[in-house]
């Protein structure tokens, strides 16, 4: 919502109906030109180089592995050059972890179903967060314990923060001209590509 305040565009998705329609509400009073879909993110279509700011906040946790890998990368090619990527999932020290170990079923590597909600939950490690973005400039990323006072009892989340870069691509355009000084002047070019790179 900040966004939307300040006047930036916005696409918000979100599989709950009430959720969209609250979020249409809110916007509405701000005459903001907003497009909310009311979409499960495995098939809502991410344009390619499309956005300069993507936020991924406790939504990953709930799909088994070939999804969230889907959804890593439509996010990534979603993203413009220099775009950011916000992200926030559940980590292996969540207190639920431990418990679910010992009492749900493991359909895959730390997921695990919760047959009461015909639902899965997937706690990540940095490790995972650290190879799914490899390809990304790490700006930061943060790995604790949260409180959560949003919904239910007040409770304890493990947590995984991450902000990261999509890498700007250098592109290069020499005149025929001036070839001959890039070639006698190869250390500038090599410094100025440096500069650009940092």
């Amino acid at each position: 919502m900040p966004f939307a305040f300040s006047g930036f565009n916005i696409d918000g998705v979100d599989i709950s109906e009430t959720a969209v329609n609250r979020c249409k509400e809110k916007f509405a009073e701000l005459n903001s030109n907003n497009n909310l879909v009311n979409s499960d993110l495995r098939n809502y279509d991410i344009k390619n180089d499309n956005y300069t700011l993507i936020i991924i906040a406790n939504v990953l946790n709930f799909f088994k592995k070939p999804e969230i890998d889907l959804i890593i990368e439509k996010t990534k090619t979603g993203l413009q050059e220099g775009g950011m990527l916000y992200l926030s999932v559940f980590s292996t020290l969540d207190p639920n972890y431990k418990s679910s170990i010992l009492s749900r079923k493991q359909v895959e590597k730390n997921t695990f179903c919760i047959e009461e909600r015909d639902s899965n939950v997937h706690y990540f490690n940095q490790e995972e967060i650290t190879k799914y973005f490899s390809d990304l400039k790490l700006i930061c990323m943060y790995e604790g314990i949260e409180y959560d006072g949003g919904h239910g009892s007040p409770h304890y989340h493990g947590v995984i923060e991450f902000i990261g870069e999509r890498k700007r691509t250098l592109k290069i355009i020499i005149s025929a001209a001036s070839y001959a000084k890039v070639l006698f002047n190869v250390r500038t070019l090599k410094r100025f590509c440096e500069i650009l790179k940092a």
